[in-house]
Parts: C-alpha cells; sequence; structure tokens
C-alpha cells in the first residue's frame, strides 16, 4: 500500500489521503478499506470503499 498526503494553505484544516493498493496474489481480493482516524480527527467521507482487484491489479482510492 502506498499513500499520498498532501494539503493546501487554502484547506489547512483539511487532510487528502490518497491510497493505492495492489494485489500480489494469483486469485481476486475483495475486502474494503477502513480508515482509523486518531483522537481529534474525522473522516468526512462517510464510507469505507469496496475494493475487488484481479491479480497483479492495482487501484487508487480517495
Amino acid at each position: 500500500m502506498e499513500i499520498e498526503q498532501g494539503s493546501s494553505p487554502s484547506r489547512s484544516r483539511l487532510l487528502n489521503l490518497v491510497v493505492a493498493v495492489q494485489n500480489l496474489n494469483s486469485n481476486n481480493f475483495s475486502g474494503k478499506l477502513q480508515f482509523v482516524c486518531p483522537k481529534g480527527f474525522k473522516i468526512i467521507s462517510g464510507e469505507e470503499p469496496l475494493i475487488e482487484l484481479k491479480p497483479n491489479e492495482k487501484n487508487i482510492y480517495l
């Protein structure tokens, strides 16, 4: 998993995370991406993205 973190001065109170997930197995993968925040933070998207990847497939989640 790769995590890219971005911020901008105009949105100094928001933190954007981009997560890239790759299936390195020879079988299909299905699951959910669950974010856990430290105290004082909250997730504003309100959803747990469903991940479905074929073997050696890579996808990016915002």
